[in-house]
């Protein structure tokens, strides 16, 4: 599955009881509606979502189908000319959103799980090569895998199977019919196609965890971590703030930036940032992407900073983080990595961050 560089609106689409309903979602959240109609079986299926794309005054190229009916979603998506299409049976988008009961939020957060995800691997293109002659149990798992391969890897087989509403034995089916041993071999093919090249030769690289991160840290705006970096090295001072969780990463950040020279030091939770810049290590409620927030902090001309590195793995909470981290500090101008005389603070504070 691929992105386009303007991905919205995208189109949601929901067939279930005969009949086929269609929402344009905008990039603000806005959902308007395009219309609903009698679509009886699948050979109107196709016909119909072709109408609905073509009413619309903007081009789509991202849909998703919520539907509970087996499809051809990838001949399904060539026919209708889309980048992207996901089918989700409603289950799993209530799952997904359970807030929303009528499944739209879930669906729009299955199409989001896929673009941001991107099914690109040389694994991925197996599946979709082979999903005509897959088992309907065995596409279920296909669905759920393609929808975001990077989830798929920190997935637990009973999880998986319960994802796509078939048993456990059906998902080592799934794997067999690939051509793969089990389901560990699959991940391990899985995890190496999504990694980056330069990272396949490596062994660390297979693992599910840093295949996991790699990915994630592959959409982050090298631009934007070259202003956060900008900022840090022209600071006067710099506040460092995280919560205890993530205490080990405030003094690597700490340390780090004193051995860079840059004055830095520590804030405590209940502390109000004072510094011209302010880092913090730690999530945005809302934000799932992995990404640098610059905003305005709380005078004229300071700004904060913030590491958002969205839902990381339960067993490795702070790797993508520290990833995240380094990848910010590696962006700091050569002439300030080359400062011989680290500016600490005073001792009080620097014993207040250990």
């Amino acid at each position: 599955m691929s992105t386009d560089a303007a991905p919205w609106p995208r189109l949601l689409a929901c067939w279930q009881g005969g009949r086929l309903r269609t929402l344009l979602l905008h990039a603000d959240g806005r959902r308007a509606h395009v219309r609903d109609e009698p679509t009886v079986d699948g050979a109107q299926l196709a016909p119909a979502l072709a109408d609905a794309l073509a009413g619309l005054h903007r081009p789509v190229r991202h849909a998703v189908l919520m539907c509970d009916t087996e499809l051809a979603a990838d001949a399904l998506r060539q026919r209708l000319g889309l980048a992207t299409l996901c089918t989700v049976p409603q289950a799993r988008a209530l799952r997904l959103a359970p807030e929303d009961a009528s499944g739209w939020a879930g669906a729009a957060r299955a199409l989001d799980l896929a673009l941001h995800t991107p099914a690109s691997g040389a694994v991925c293109a197996q599946i979709r090569a082979a999903y005509d002659r897959l088992t309907r149990c065995e596409r279920r798992v296909a669905d759920v895998v393609l929808a975001n391969p990077g989830a798929a890897l920190d997935t637990a087989t009973a999880r998986l199977a319960e994802a796509a509403d078939v048993s456990q034995p059906q998902v080592i089916r799934f794997c067999r019919a690939l051509g793969f041993d089990g389901v560990k071999t699959f991940k391990r093919a899985l995890a190496e196609s999504l990694a980056p090249p330069s990272a396949h030769s490596e062994a660390p690289a297979g693992h599910p965890l840093l295949a996991r991160s790699l990915q994630a840290l592959g959409h982050v705006d090298r631009a934007r971590l070259t202003q956060a970096a900008l900022l840090l090295a022209q600071a006067r001072q710099i506040d460092v703030l995280a919560d205890a969780a993530r205490a080990p990463l405030r003094d690597l950040a700490l340390h780090t930036l004193w051995r860079l020279g840059l004055p830095a030091r520590p804030v405590q939770g209940s502390d109000r940032p004072g510094a011209p810049v302010c880092l913090a290590l730690g999530d945005s409620p809302g934000t799932a992407a992995t990404t640098v927030l610059i905003t305005q902090a709380h005078q004229p001309g300071a700004h904060a900073l913030q590491l958002v590195t969205g839902p990381e793995p339960a067993t490795a909470p702070t790797l993508l983080a520290t990833l995240m981290l380094q990848l910010l500090l590696a962006e700091l101008p050569q002439d300030v990595a080359a400062s011989p005389a680290p500016r600490r603070p005073a001792a009080a504070e620097t014993q207040a961050s250990l």
